[in-house]
Parts: C-alpha cells; structure tokens; sequence
C-alpha cells in the first residue's frame, strides 16, 4: 500500500501551538524570532506569511509585508494578521516602540539631550566646524541634526540650510 503524506497545511497546523490568543509556532524559527516553515520540496517562508496566505487563499500581494497587530513574531493566528505595506509595518513598529531609535539604539553617540542641545546652538549662530569639535561628530552628522534628517524624534528647532559665505566674504 502506497504512503499517504499529510499535505502543506496539516503540517503546517501540526507545529502551532493554539492554546492561547497567540498561536504560537512551536518549530524553527530564523534569528529575527519568526517560525519558518517548508512548505515541501525546500521552499521555505515564514510561518505566519503561510498562516495569512492559508486563511485568505490568496498569495501575499508583491511588495507587501505580512504584519502582526499582536507584535508577537512567533504568532500564526491568522487574526493577528494583515498584508500592509512595508511603510505600515514600520510605522507600526514605531508607534508601538519596538524599533531602537534615538539614545536606544545601541550605536547611538548622543543623547537626546545632546541633539537638543546641538539645534539651539546652531540656530543660535553657532557654526557647524564648532559643533563637530564640540561633539566629536562629522560636519554631514552636524547637518542631518539641525535639518531635521536625522533624530526626528528629539526637539529642539529645525533649521533650514545656512547659505555658505565666501572666505572673501567673511
């Protein structure tokens, strides 16, 4: 008698754990913290992108993210789950604070303090030359700041673009 293999799905449910609100992967997972899964003859995906494709019949949309409202990544609950955009998934990310932005992100040099601090001299007159050798920072890091490019999130006011004199000038 020939074998009779289960098919993507039921191996697919045989790995998740459906105790809680959370339906929890319970194989392999990358080193992001999602589940991975073979779907067979070694195309792997995501647990929870299958899960969404799975409940909707529908292959993830190009160029969408599958997202989690639960921001649980281990989660395949089908309910936790939506095709977005790559902007809604990061901006998810960030209203919920799960990305290390600002003094948390481990390579930060300055505090928000430090930034703030940065904004008022510059719009105080202060030249950028000045700031790097205060800080310790690039002339284009200096920039990025008072522009606005980079520390979004910090206060302190935004400037626009000094014109640049002529030594001549000066």
């Amino acid at each position: 008698m020939p074998r009779v293999y289960p098919s993507a799905e039921e191996r697919f449910w045989a790995k998740v754990d459906r105790t809680g609100e959370c339906w929890e992967w319970t194989a392999g997972k990358n080193a992001g913290g999602y589940g991975v899964f073979n779907k067979g003859n070694d195309e792997y995906t995501k647990a929870h992108v299958f899960s969404l494709e799975l409940a909707t019949g529908e292959r993830r949309p190009d160029g969408m993210d599958t997202c989690h409202t639960c921001d649980n990544r281990a989660c395949v609950n089908p309910a936790h789950l939506y095709f977005g955009t790559r902007t809604q998934n990061v901006g998810d990310a960030l209203e919920r604070g799960r990305m290390k932005i600002g003094e948390r992100h481990p390579q930060a040099r300055l505090s928000e303090l430090d930034v703030v601090a940065i904004r008022n001299e510059y719009a105080a007159g202060a030249e950028v030359d000045d700031l790097c050798a205060t800080y310790g920072l690039k002339n284009s890091t200096i920039r990025c700041i008072v522009l606005g490019f980079k520390w979004k999130n910090a206060g302190g006011p935004i400037t626009v673009r000094r014109g640049r004199l002529n030594k001549k000038e000066a």
